[in-house]
């Protein structure tokens, strides 16, 4: 499922999710709800693809450069995020 985790008041994670290589994503605190979206600062920047900072209404996230499962942490008090491979 697509759906976060709860680890505290502020950090939020996805255990394992299948991200697609020239795919990207974006963060949605209420499913469904794409008034409320969150996204990379510069989808451009050095690399993006597995961590950095994000703001409300930003751009799309780049999936990283191998497709596979990943774990994403999200940390709404430092607005950053973080993409591991599993």
């Amino acid at each position: 499922s697509q759906k976060f985790s709860r680890i505290n008041s502020t950090r939020f994670e996805i255990a394992s999710i299948a991200l697609t290589t020239g795919k990207a994503y974006l963060f949605l605190p209420e499913n469904g709800n794409w008034g409320k979206k969150f996204g990379a600062v510069d989808d451009l920047a050095a690399g993006i693809k597995v961590a950095g900072p994000f703001k409300p209404e930003g751009v799309n996230i780049p999936a990283p450069d191998v497709s596979g499962n990943y774990k994403i942490s999200v940390d709404f008090i430092n607005n950053r995020y973080t993409v591991t491979k599993l």
